[in-house]
């Protein structure tokens, strides 16, 4: 039955030149809300000084400088120093974040086989207010979005140079898709397309050539900093012991309330500080293996929370904005995962891995809505067909009763 009023309503979207003008339509409508997001918010990128913190790789870059910050990564400041910051840097921000709308379409059409379902989620992240928030404010957000989701999108069209590339891009402005690397390749390869071991072996090493290639430049630019080999930064052991240290106990990473942020500050060499953050952070697992289980809930609380931790976001505007955002969104999530399960579960195999080994990350390190962020353009896409089922179902059962209403 679901299968029947479905194809109902929406039917008209397989004509593949109604399809594109309603996906023109979205793509312009994405523009210009985030465009009016900049001048509804002029001034809220002051209030993030990593802002500023890739500002400043950006001129450190240009000059020749190695960067001072052992925490970033080079992808974004490299976009700013291209770009230009201020206005180059907003446009380049704003076309990703429309660019990211059109790959959610794409990916829902890919998952679901739905054109309708593909409208709809390209139409839910277009007018989602987080991603018009993160393509303003000068954060990391809005490139790595884009290159997880061509990522998704090069894999899902079989295309593994492409994905390759943009995957370890991605790696390049935040080191989350590495360690999952592998394993997507093989979700896609092996699950999705059903390729042999030898042909997912293949497209692994494909991903690993293309990953040596990219990153060289880095290990180099690290070899000259710390005089030794750094794979990707420091960070590490800075969210590790922030989310793992005797003075934190709700499972945030405020500094001063969750995390000493002069720990370790004797330790002049970077790598070594880094080390010891580490060593100290499993130290605490070990000792305290109860307490690192209760952190992990109430991280993982935290991470899918419905509206921030942040106090200057924690008012009532934020809270209801933000909640009438996500709640219906998980819900749809939830829902087009289940409805979909039995057909669709391969297509939908990747994005449940993404999302569940990214939670998995945040609950052992540091968790908040802003590291929520890279999985909610996948909320859209499972709960796009769900969606499409709900709408299709109201119009067929309004069909239904027209004449009813008419005859009386």
């Amino acid at each position: 039955m679901i299968g029947t009023v479905g194809l109902r309503f929406g039917g008209r979207f397989d004509d593949v030149s109604v399809y594109r003008r309603a996906m023109a339509v979205i793509v312009g409508l994405s523009l210009t809300f985030r465009i009016a997001s900049f001048f509804l918010l002029p001034d809220i990128a002051r209030q993030w000084p990593d802002a500023g913190t890739y500002r400043t790789a950006a001129a450190e870059l240009l000059s020749g400088r190695v960067f001072g910050s052992p925490h970033i990564m080079p992808g974004y400041p490299l976009l700013i120093a291209l770009t230009g910051p201020g206005y180059g840097q907003l446009a380049a921000d704003i076309v990703l974040s429309v660019l990211s709308v059109w790959c959610v379409a794409r990916i829902a059409l890919c998952v679901s086989g739905d054109r309708f379902a593909s409208l709809l989620a390209g139409g839910l992240w277009a007018i989602d207010p987080f991603p018009m928030f993160y393509a303003i404010v000068g954060l990391t957000e809005t490139l790595f979005v884009a290159l997880v989701l061509l990522t998704f999108l090069s894999y899902y069209r079989a295309s593994y140079l492409a994905g390759a590339v943009f995957m370890t891009a991605a790696i390049l402005t935040r080191p989350l898709l590495e360690p999952m690397a592998p394993f997507l390749i093989v979700a896609f390869s092996s699950v999705i397309q059903r390729s042999d071991w030898r042909l997912t072996g293949k497209r692994i090493l494909l991903f690993l050539a293309v990953y040596l290639a990219l990153m060289a430049p880095w290990w180099l630019h690290n070899e000259l900093k710390y005089k030794q080999f750094v794979r990707l930064n420091l960070s590490s052991g800075w969210v590790l012991f922030a989310g793992n240290n005797p003075m934190n106990t709700e499972g945030g990473n405020m500094a001063g309330v969750d995390v000493d942020p002069k720990a370790f500050s004797n330790i002049a060499d970077p790598i070594a500080q880094h080390r010891a953050m580490q060593d100290s952070a499993l130290d605490f697992i070990r000792a305290n293996p109860q307490r690192f289980i209760r952190l992990a809930g109430l991280k993982f609380r935290r991470l899918w929370r419905l509206w921030p931790y942040y106090k200057d976001f924690a008012q009532p505007f934020f809270i209801v904005i933000s909640a009438l955002t996500m709640a219906p969104l998980i819900a749809l999530a939830i829902a087009g995962t289940i409805l979909q399960w039995r057909l669709r579960w391969r297509e939908m195999s990747p994005i449940l891995l993404f999302i569940a080994l990214t939670t998995a990350v945040h609950v052992i390190t540091i968790a908040s809505v802003r590291y929520r962020f890279p999985m909610e353009p996948f909320l859209a896409v499972l709960g796009a067909p769900a969606l499409a089922w709900a709408v299709r179902r109201a119009c067929a059962l309004w069909r239904s009763r027209v004449p009813a209403l008419t005859s009386t």
